[in-house]
């Protein structure tokens, strides 16, 4: 059962949505908190500046946009009654932002039909909690920001946590004298030890026993060593000379790194090329008179084609939302024909054009698109 049956996002908290489209800044929560506050159920609660009756606080313990709509996020609230000195009745929660010319605001309110949910006093013998997802509508995802100062953490986000950090300890926890510490596949926190076949201490800290495939360099006197068969019958540590051998040892190590930076200055090239490719912006309006009416198994489909030069159907590039109007009223109605395709509709690329579909209904006003990773 749902803990709350009303929610409302307050005047201010639109207002605040678009200000953030107008100027172009993320909006940032400060925190959730309760109360027993009663709401009648005829009360407007997009008018809300406040809670009733505040009991207690929290910061939000995580973040979780939702792929593919951008204009919403889910916001997770742990209520607890640690440090609670006396019950209450749990009748709304209000969710605080930062308006950057107000300060804090109340953004959004959930409203309780009756008082069924009590938050008992901490008596010491246990922590009482409740976990709270909150869905809510936003002006850019991925600008978003949370207060966490606090949080608690969830029992699967510890257990998670843990997961991590025992893989982590495990490869720190291993290895020997001499050997580094490298990735061993793409997998998080999979660590593993490797020899290394470059020793670099004083003489007298070589190991006992040296490895065939690795060079020793005294960093005392900057000689190099081999271990090696000796004349004597016997392994043993063999200093290289400055002639042919070590001449052809250095050349090789000349060689290869010669090599290596070859292949770095273009792997770096292919980086750059790649980053400007990926950092290259097109925007587009997409106009009501675009969208054209067709029927698909017996489903009608609105199709708008904008043609962009250099576009094929292999373009590969991320839609994101922008905002064209600069009115708050046009930002609504904007905000709504954009929600519509993004909730609704899809896009893909063909030869020298876009294409947009949205199924049922065709959006009510011009919205703006804009291609990340394209260039037109």
């Amino acid at each position: 059962m749902a803990l709350f049956s009303r929610y409302a996002l307050t005047d201010n908290g639109k207002a605040l949505i678009a200000k953030s489209h107008i100027k172009n800044t993320g909006i940032s929560f400060t925190r959730a908190a309760t109360g027993s506050g009663i709401w009648e159920d005829g009360e407007n609660l997009e008018v809300a500046t406040k809670l009733k009756n505040e009991k207690q606080t929290f910061p939000f313990s995580s973040i979780q946009v939702i792929a593919g709509n951008d204009s919403t996020v889910i916001l997770t609230v742990d209520i607890t009654n640690e440090k609670l000195n006396e019950l209450y009745i749990l009748n709304e929660m209000g969710i605080f932002a930062t308006d950057p010319d107000k300060g804090e605001i109340l953004y959004a309110i959930s409203i309780a039909d009756s008082n069924t949910v009590a938050i008992p006093a901490n008596n010491s013998v246990g922590i009482s909690d409740i976990v709270e997802k909150i869905t809510i509508e936003v002006a850019n995802a991925k600008d978003v920001t949370i207060e966490t100062s606090g949080a608690h953490v969830t029992a699967d986000e510890f257990e998670s946590l843990k997961k991590i950090v025992n893989l982590i300890n495990e490869g720190l926890s291993k290895g020997e004298a001499g050997q580094y510490l490298f990735k061993k596949s793409e997998k998080d926190a999979d660590y593993g030890w490797a020899d290394s076949n470059t020793w670099t201490s004083d003489r007298n800290s070589f190991p006992e026993e040296g490895r065939t495939n690795a060079i020793y360099i005294d960093t005392e006197s900057s000689e190099v060593y081999v271990w090696k068969l000796l004349v004597s019958g016997e392994y043993g540590y063999f200093k290289l000379p400055l002639g042919a051998e070590a001449s052809e040892t250095l050349q090789k190590q000349i060689t290869e790194n010669a090599n290596a930076i070859v292949k770095m200055n273009s792997e770096t090239t292919e980086n750059a090329n790649a980053i400007v490719k990926m950092n290259s912006e097109t925007k587009i309006t997409v106009n009501v008179s675009d969208w054209k009416a067709a029927t698909e198994n017996g489903v009608t489909v609105y199709t708008a084609e904008k043609t962009l030069s250099g576009m094929t159907a292999e373009t590969n590039c991320e839609i994101w939302p922008y905002t064209i109007s600069t009115d708050a009223d046009a930002i609504v109605s904007e905000m709504e024909a954009r929600g519509l395709f993004f909730g609704q509709g899809r896009s893909y690329s063909a030869d020298g054009k876009l294409v947009l579909k949205c199924y049922k209904e065709a959006p009510s006003a011009a919205f703006g698109i804009l291609l990340k990773g394209f260039s037109g």
